[in-house]
């Protein structure tokens, strides 16, 4: 079903959210050690080491959005749709040459999917994805 779903989307872009795919023009940005995507840097302020426990926790301030604030259409199955293309887009931009993989989370919500991207530095984190009781993903680039 995804295959054919797939197909005709990705053939006649019916499916796609520009607001969504907005996000990824600008690309991606690297600050010191954090990294980003560049359109949703530009709108927001990192925060502080103080407030939050690490800088994954800085880039997920920075790098998280809930679908349904890009996304005009209420059917959960499309929003995980959009989401993937949306994942698949981000692969093709993100640099080349790094050293260091790409983590993103896509979980359920009443009305969407929320979004989070980091950067990897080898650490623990999100431990409680195995208790989380909507449907989850983790991607790796």
């Amino acid at each position: 079903m995804f295959r054919k779903f797939y197909f005709y989307a990705g053939t006649r872009n019916k499916y796609k959210s520009k607001n969504l795919f907005s996000l990824l023009q600008e690309g991606t940005l690297e600050e010191g050690e954090l990294f980003f995507l560049a359109a949703l840097r530009k709108i927001r302020k990192i925060p502080n080491l103080d407030d939050v426990t690490d800088e994954i926790e800085q880039e997920i301030f920075i790098n998280s959005f809930h679908s349904d604030d890009y996304i005009n259409n209420e059917n959960i199955k499309f929003h995980w749709i959009y989401m993937l293309f949306f994942c698949k887009k981000l692969k093709d931009i993100l640099p080349k040459k790094r050293n260091y993989l790409i983590f993103v989370i896509l979980s359920q919500t009443e009305y969407g999917i929320n979004f989070k991207m980091y950067k990897d530095r080898n650490t623990e984190y999100l431990l409680y994805l195995d208790s989380y009781s909507q449907p989850i993903i983790e991607i790796k680039f």
